[in-house]
Formats: C-alpha cells, sequence, structure tokens
C-alpha cells in the first residue's frame, strides 16, 4: 500500500483564482502516508477532489493510525476534515474524520477496514470554522499529515514494538 500524487493532483481545484494552488500535497517517506498544505478559504466547505492517489498491491485491512495537525493563521481556521478514499468510479470506499472541532480525532488508530487490491482516488473536505476567515483567499495555509497502517493478515493493528530491555 503507498500513496502516490495523481497526475494534476496539485493543480489548482475549484472556481477560486485568488489562489495559485489550494492545495500542495506529498507522501510520505515510504508511501505510508502524505502531508498536506491547504490554502482555507472562507466558503462553506473545501473540496480538495483526487489530489492523491492510493496503490494497494494486494487485499488486506487499512487503518488510520496518525494525523498530525498545525496552522499559520492567528485563528484555528478548520472546525472539521475528513478524508475519502474512493474507487476508480468516484464511490466512497472508507471514510475518517481527521479533524473534530478543531483538534485532532482523538480516536486513533482507528478500526481496521478490508481494502482490496486497486488503485483509489483520496480526497478531502474541509469545514472551515466561519467568522474567522478573510474575504479573499490569504497566504495562511493548513497543514495536515496523515499516516495509515496496513495489514495483510487480520484485522487487528498490529502490536507496538517495545524497546529491548
Amino acid at each position: 500500500m503507498y500513496f502516490a500524487i495523481q497526475p494534476n493532483g496539485n493543480a489548482k481545484i475549484g472556481n477560486n483564482s485568488n489562489v495559485p494552488s489550494y492545495i500542495n500535497a506529498q507522501p510520505s517517506s515510504g508511501g505510508s502516508g502524505f502531508t498536506a498544505q491547504v490554502h482555507i478559504t472562507n466558503a462553506m466547505y473545501n473540496y480538495y477532489f483526487n489530489f492523491m492517489g492510493l496503490a494497494v498491491s494486494k487485499t488486506g485491512y487499512i487503518y488510520l493510525a496518525k494525523v498530525a495537525y498545525s496552522y499559520t493563521a492567528t485563528n484555528n481556521p478548520i472546525q472539521n476534515a475528513t478524508l475519502y478514499i474512493m474507487n476508480q468510479q468516484g464511490q466512497i470506499v472508507y471514510k475518517y474524520k481527521l479533524i473534530v472541532n478543531g483538534v485532532v480525532n482523538s480516536t486513533l488508530p482507528s478500526t481496521p477496514l478490508q481494502i482490496n487490491s486497486g488503485s483509489y482516488i483520496v480526497s478531502l473536505l474541509i469545514v472551515p470554522y466561519q467568522g474567522t476567515l478573510p474575504k479573499t483567499p490569504s497566504n495562511d495555509l493548513a497543514t495536515i499529515t496523515v499516516n495509515f497502517g496496513f495489514s495483510p493478515m487480520t484485522a487487528s493493528p498490529p502490536p507496538i514494538p517495545l524497546p529491548s530491555p
């Protein structure tokens, strides 16, 4: 399992021409996750469609292992953020709540869910806090880092290794 940039995945997404690129995402080294820098606008929501791809070489169990969130704005810009993994037909296969009420989802690791081998589309839906954002997009960024785990054999997350005595 690994994440990869989609063709045109970091291109402008949406209809606001004031920001040259709404999202800049890079897979983590090793490919088990990604870091996305996003421009938050004053819209009701910001939807970053197909910004990343996910390739799964064999059927197994995927789970959300870690999420980190930071921002450069004075006020916290993100109220909720949800990650969608969709099949090539655009149907939602999995949905993960990354940020809930302005803080990283504390129910991690998530419950492992079976995922079949194949190629998937990854999209991100952000609901900004209303009333705290500029009327026009600014250079303020939010950064979300996501790491997944994958187990080819079991629905249980692997145990965390203990240090040697």
